[in-house]
């Protein structure tokens, strides 16, 4: 597999800063909504929310939930 190829999935763990720009918009609003629901210290924010919705449809964002809660289980 090429290097370019794998980069963002090194990048992954810092997907919110200098990694960002190896990032389509809604693959950072869904590592956003993975943070905040794996990190889930206190509610999830209403800034994320609206970031990842913007991004989903409520479908979409149903089985991306699914998915997040299936793994860290």
């Amino acid at each position: 597999m090429p290097a370019a190829a794998c980069q963002p999935t090194n990048s992954a763990s810092s997907w919110s800063g200098a990694g960002a720009a190896l990032f389509s918009s809604p693959q950072r609003a869904a590592l956003a909504w993975t943070e905040a629901l794996t990190l889930l210290t206190e509610d999830v924010s209403d800034d994320v929310y609206v970031e990842v919705s913007a991004e989903f449809s409520e479908k979409e964002l149903a089985y991306l939930t699914s998915a997040i809660v299936s793994l860290n289980v």
